[in-house]
């Protein structure tokens, strides 16, 4: 059974994690994603840099659908998968 749907994140996912709240309508989800950073160094040498984001979607939201816009929290992660796992995993 589908309880809600994200789209439009422009990116992959690498990673998700579900974190219970409890006395809440719904769970946290964590989910991070790949992403292009705007480094001007880099892009003049055509080598856009890739690094992860993790997006936090409250999933007692009365929408069934939620977008990139409905994150409440964005945080920075590692350049790598491996690291984006890892500290999604620890949040």
């Amino acid at each position: 059974m589908v309880s809600k749907a994200i789209r439009g994140l422009g990116s992959e996912v690498e990673t998700v994690t579900i974190l219970q709240r409890h006395g809440a309508n719904g769970d946290d989800v964590w989910i991070a994603i790949e992403h292009k950073v705007c480094e001007p160094r880099l892009l003049l040498l055509g080598q856009p840099l890739m690094a992860s984001k993790a997006l936090l979607f409250r999933f007692d939201s009365p929408k069934m659908i939620l977008t990139l816009n409905d994150a409440t929290e964005t945080l920075q992660l590692g350049d790598s998968e491996e690291e984006a796992l890892n500290e999604v995993s620890h949040l």
